[in-house]
């Protein structure tokens, strides 16, 4: 455990310093980095509007192929009802931790709803673009 953490640590002093540099560990600039979390910032709005309107069309066209045929019309009708029930409507959200893991782009974020705050949803992205999403986690006993 005290190995774990002091690794963890290691990292963040590493990423820190690309970061300070201008570039991340993957050679990508500052400003790519920007435009990649302003793109998927979007999709990330687009999907929690979509349930909000419970459209499945529009969520379903911000998953990768996998995810797409892993979250059916039926599955996504229980998860807004379940949402919105416990949740209610989605409000706003911000990351507070994005890392690159195994080829993905993970981020996690604390959601608002209108009757819960700070839910935590974690969200994979494929690196390449369109920047489609691969998983979805919503942290609480309901899901």
């Amino acid at each position: 455990m005290v190995v774990r953490f002091n690794l963890v640590i290691l990292l963040s002093f590493v990423m820190m310093l690309f970061v300070s540099c201008g570039t991340s560990p993957n050679g990508s600039t500052n400003q790519e980095n920007s435009s990649l979390q302003s793109q998927i910032d979007t999709k990330t709005t687009d999907l929690f509007i979509s349930i909000n309107e419970k459209e499945y069309e529009s969520f379903s066209t911000n998953l990768d192929q996998d995810m797409s045929e892993k979250f059916t019309q039926e599955v996504f009708n229980d998860m807004c009802l379940n949402l919105l029930t416990h949740y209610g409507k989605y409000k706003s959200h911000y990351a507070i931790n994005t890392e690159e893991i195994d080829h993905f782009i993970s981020v996690q974020y604390e959601v608002k709803f209108e009757l819960k705050d700070n839910v935590k949803v974690t969200l994979i992205y494929q690196p390449d673009e369109p920047n489609d999403i691969s998983g979805l986690w919503i942290d609480g006993p309901e899901f």
